[in-house]
């Protein structure tokens, strides 16, 4: 019998038991389908690009004093 994906439960596609060390922050090692483990990772990045968001003020995207009007990255040049 074939894995099943811990978070879709499907049991076809490309399912590949996945560590703790790929996966993003406070999600746990198991068995993933690829669509689910970029979905997951995604989700990730939604909310950690969160830190790297300032206003002009110097307000992070997370911050209730930030000002979504006046964006932009750390790494802008």
């Amino acid at each position: 019998m074939r894995e099943r994906c811990q978070r879709c439960g499907n049991n076809y596609g490309d399912i590949k038991f996945r560590e703790e060390e790929s996966l993003p922050e406070n999600e746990k090692a198991g068995f993933y389908c690829e669509d689910c483990f970029k979905y997951l990772k995604r989700k990730w990045w939604e909310n950690e690009k969160l830190a790297y968001m300032f206003d002009n003020e110097g307000n992070r995207a997370d911050s209730p004093d930030y000002n979504p009007d006046d964006v932009w990255f750390e790494n802008d040049e």
